[in-house]
């Protein structure tokens, strides 16, 4: 096994994935498991999700999707795709392990999906 997959496979850093999602306060997904529901049983299904990983028998779900109104205008839709709280919790914890060896490839002047390049960009250009 790869060090970055003993890594994602660490309840730990499950754990530190899990309570970022459960930070941004998100929806769940198709299976229909929402934050609350995950977190009653959070030790059971952080410890099913790592030994699925483990055993190669974790399979992101398909993505729950849902149209809500556009800002600008409100008779428009967005389609958003939700994934289930099982596998954002995976992809932050990817993104945890990944995020430091790219950030550091990235030209100073991009700006998109980056940790504190967003925020700054969008405000200091209005």
């Amino acid at each position: 096994m790869s060090t970055q997959f003993n890594t994602l496979c660490q309840e730990a850093t499950l754990y530190d994935a899990w309570n970022v999602v459960k930070s941004k306060g998100s929806a769940g997904g198709v299976d229909g498991v929402t934050i609350e529901e995950f977190n009653k049983e959070k030790i059971t299904h952080i410890r099913t999700l790592r030994e699925d990983l483990i055993a190669g028998e974790w399979k992101p779900q398909p993505y729950l999707q849902i149209s809500i109104p556009k800002t600008k205008d409100p008779n428009e839709m967005r389609v958003l795709g939700m994934a289930a709280v099982r596998d954002k919790i995976v992809q932050q914890a990817i993104r945890k392990i990944i995020e430091p060896r790219f950030e550091r490839l990235f030209l100073p002047n991009s700006f998109a999906y980056r940790p504190g390049k967003g925020d700054e960009l969008s405000t200091s250009h209005l």
